[in-house]
This record gives structure tokens, sequence and C-alpha cells, in this order.
């Protein structure tokens, strides 16, 4: 996906409280993958890294579908092909297949080059 100009964004969809919903898919229809980078609360402990799913974004809040759990509070970085996102877990719950609902609440996103 390419974010540089409003002609790429990706298709949106009102959501009924006057905000749009951007679903983050590839060209095929899946989902984009995501590098998740968790920030441990104790500074000497290693950041965690695995991989992940963008179900949707909107309105600051991301969701994601990720294999492990996450505990909420936890400053995560999310990076796609082309953003970086910035936050703090708000909920993780169990999803479909064995996966977890994370959603986060992004303070900031940046777009890679």
């Amino acid at each position: 996906m390419n974010f540089v100009g409003t002609e790429n964004l990706p298709p949106q969809r009102a959501c009924g409280y006057g905000c749009h919903i951007v679903c983050m898919e590839t060209a095929s229809g899946n989902r984009e993958s995501v590098i998740i980078n968790v920030s441990p609360e104790n500074s000497l402990l290693p950041n965690r890294k695995f991989k992940g799913e963008i179900e949707q974004f909107a309105n600051k809040r991301l969701i994601l579908v990720s294999d492990e759990q996450i505990d909420v509070s936890t400053g995560i970085t999310a990076q796609s092909k082309d953003l970086l996102f910035m936050g703090i877990v708000l909920e993780c719950r169990p999803g479909t297949d064995a996966r977890w609902s994370v959603h986060v609440r992004v303070n900031r996103t940046l777009l890679v080059v």
C-alpha cells in the first residue's frame, strides 16, 4: 500500500458514529501484515517482537490480530510495509482460531519511507 497521496488511501466505510473505518487490506484482499514490538515494563528485559495483522484502524484506534496476548497499558509499535503505529494497548481479548484481538490507542502514526 502507498499512503503518500490521498488517491491511494484504502477503502473507507462509515461506522454510524460520524467516523470512518479504514480497512487495511492488500490488493489480494488479505489483511495487512505487521511486526508488533512490545516494550516490557522492566527496561532490563528485551523487547518482544512477533507477527500480527491489522484488522481495522479508525479514529486513533487500531485493532490487531496477534498470536500472542499483550497486557493492557503496554506500549507497542506495529510496523506495516508503509506505516509505523505507536500506541498503548487498551484491551486484549481472545479472538478466533486461538488468536488475540488487541485494541490499541494510537498516539502517533509515522510514514515509513
